[in-house]
């Protein structure tokens, strides 16, 4: 037999039904919450990830930004460029990782030397599209060299290539009291990075490796 509900009856029913109606959309929003600290094409933890591909001496540095996107090659796919300190003997370093050293004509670095944590950055070329398989792997070792001691300097800026418009002097403007001057030979786009007194430096790629560059006269 079909019974009807009273209005109270009804009532009654939807202060049970309502709380649980609202509380979905919340539990659903809660458990879509992105993870943190991932590469954009594995969804690996980045610090997982970065030994397994440089070794395992070598970890995520505390900075920000932490992560650089950027063709940094020119070859039409995106690199990733993490900010680490590597330590350990560079002997212990994943197979194919290459050292760039931040101060051109310096002492390289033997397999027994030790390498103490000091603010490096690791690039991986097409690690944003092809993470699984990097391409290429850069370890360019000690910006405290070039006078980068981490976030209290400032932070690394990538320059794209797309907005490189230089003035006749050569320089590019990142803001109207901050310009940077840069070579004719970079290939994609450039990392800025800061220096303790207070010059631009400019990491690119010639063609066939990273190097670093200062105005003319710096």
């Amino acid at each position: 037999m079909l019974t009807l509900l009273n209005r109270s009856q009804l009532n009654f029913l939807s202060l049970l039904v309502l709380p649980a109606f609202f509380l979905l959309p919340a539990l659903n929003l809660q458990a879509q919450a992105p993870a943190s600290a991932v590469t954009p094409a594995t969804g690996v933890e980045l610090g997982t990830w970065l030994k397994s591909n440089f070794g395992p001496n070598v970890e995520v540095a505390r900075a920000k930004p932490m992560e650089l996107k950027g063709d940094f090659n020119g070859d039409g796919f995106q690199d990733l460029a993490v900010v680490v300190s590597p330590r350990g003997k560079r002997g212990e370093l994943a197979p194919g990782v290459n050292i760039v050293l931040t101060t051109e004509g310096a002492r390289e670095l033997e397999p027994t030397s030790i390498m103490n944590g000091k603010n490096s950055l690791a690039v991986i070329h097409g690690a944003a599209g092809r993470a699984s398989q990097p391409k290429d792997k850069f370890l360019i070792y000690a910006f405290g060299w070039i006078g980068w001691n981490g976030p209290e300097t400032g932070p690394l800026l990538v320059l794209p290539k797309a907005k490189q418009k230089r003035n006749r002097r050569g320089y590019v403007t990142l803001s109207p009291e901050n310009l940077v001057h840069l070579p004719d030979v970079n290939q994609g786009d450039v990392i800025v990075v800061p220096t303790e007194a207070g010059i631009n430096t400019i990491l690119y790629w010639d063609g066939k490796k990273y190097r670093f560059w200062l105005a003319p006269g710096d």
